[in-house]
């Protein structure tokens, strides 16, 4: 790729995200984003209010570090950060203070909100018109999911606290996606949301859909893989919910005598709920209570991303939810990116990317029930052309979520002239 005439803009990125974890899918999201405006010759800098810490360049990289001089901004009560984080105005000030002041020294005049915060993505509006900065806001399910899959605490106390509070923060969630409808620009990650800020805004609306490093599995070759192990092992990595992804069901079906007899093992990597762990019946040594499942916990990204190449099949069972129609999963993307065949559902946006047999296989959700389920794993186990669908998914991936793919998109949003060309 060769850049011509490169503006050599800068943007500041201002995110609640969880920077030092380098775990969420927002995390992912956000080097991926790095990765399209690097290539653009844009100089990207990135804070956060959660930890008030800058990152600067090279999001391709280890990304480099920079304290702020300025005392930590961070509620330090637990009651109080659950109680006012979405209101708190205070801090959230005071963060974007110090990020103005920070662009001024630096001359950055563009700046990207990452975050489902009410008072940042208020107040980070605010703050970028009074400074004259090109504000973007990106736009994404992470609320939605949110309340979907909210564990109401034990303690009767709290779940009592707890309605209110879900109350306050749906009608604040209301007012937040209002907001963004006054941004320069939105960066929404499926149709639907693309559909409704088109509708709604006469700003610049771009679509770029859930992004994946594609050096990531660069080395990976299913033919390499081990053809004389006796066992079909199935992968799931995610967050570990009975309201999510169908999991139990999955689990229950290993202790399937059919599936069992066909050396069938399902392999869990994740966060779990208290619900969920108890239903795997997860002990101190991470045993499950079914024979056939084995649970792992939570690993790095970069090397649960190199496990995938371990396991015959790789499954995100997601159910027709609120959340399910907002985007394609930013951990199915990794999924197709890792050449291995993957199983999941026909929720969203996949069957816009994805053909049921070809790239991937695709159990209706109409459809769904365990032993409909079961027949398809029957028919993978079986299916001579899996590791062809494999790769037709890694190919799909390759196509569709490649940052480097979406160099317009962002040049649009952002309203930058690099003039790049493509060689």
């Amino acid at each position: 790729m060769i850049l011509q005439n490169s503006s050599l803009a800068k943007v500041m990125v201002i995110s609640t995200i969880d920077l030092e974890s380098k775990s969420s899918a927002m995390y992912s999201r956000l080097l991926n984003y790095c990765r399209a405006m690097n290539a653009l010759g844009v100089d990207v800098h990135i804070s956060s209010m959660k930890f008030s810490k800058i990152f600067l360049k090279q999001p391709n990289k280890d990304l480099i570090t920079e304290q702020f001089k300025h005392k930590e901004i961070r509620s330090q009560s637990q009651i109080y950060r659950m109680l006012f984080k979405e209101v708190d105005l205070i801090v959230t000030s005071k963060y974007l203070k110090q990020i103005m002041k920070y662009c001024e020294e630096h001359e950055i005049d563009r700046v990207f909100v990452c975050t489902e915060n009410f008072a940042l993505t208020l107040l980070a509006l605010f703050y970028s018109k009074i400074y004259r900065k090109i504000a973007v806001i990106e736009k994404n399910e992470l609320a939605i999911a949110n309340r979907v899959n909210y564990q109401f605490p034990d303690a009767i106390l709290a779940r009592i606290l707890s309605v209110p509070i879900l109350m306050v923060d749906s009608v604040l969630m209301i007012f937040r996606d209002f907001a963004a409808l006054f941004y320069d620009g939105v960066i929404a990650i499926s149709t639907r949301l693309d559909g409704v800020y088109s509708r709604l805004s006469n700003k610049t609306i771009v679509r770029i859909p859930i992004l994946c490093n594609p050096n990531q599995n660069s080395l990976y070759d299913p033919s390499c893989k081990e053809q004389s192990k006796s066992s079909f092992d199935i992968c799931y990595a995610g967050m570990i919910t009975e309201k999510k992804d169908m999991l139990i069901d999955l689990c229950e079906l290993m202790d399937d005598e059919e599936l069992k007899s066909m050396n069938c093992r399902l392999h869990i990597y994740g966060n779990a709920s208290k619900v969920s762990a108890k239903l795997l019946g997860i002990g101190v040594k991470k045993e499950t209570r079914f024979e056939n499942v084995f649970y792992y916990g939570v690993i790095p990204n970069a090397e649960l991303v190199e496990k995938y190449h371990s396991y015959d099949l790789l499954v995100m069972l997601r159910k027709k939810s609120m959340q399910a129609q907002f985007g394609f999963s930013t951990k199915l993307a990794e999924y197709l990116m890792s050449g291995v065949p993957v199983l999941t559902t026909d929720v969203s946006d996949v069957e816009m990317f994805l053909d049921n047999r070809k790239s991937a296989y695709i159990l209706k959700c109409v459809d769904y029930n365990k032993e409909n389920l079961k027949t398809l794993l029957k028919f993978i186990l079986k299916d001579q052309n899996r590791i062809g669908v494999g790769l037709a998914g890694k190919e799909v991936a390759l196509t569709n979520f490649d940052p480097l793919n979406y160099l317009s998109q962002f040049e649009k949003v952002f309203s930058l002239s690099t003039g790049h060309q493509c060689d």
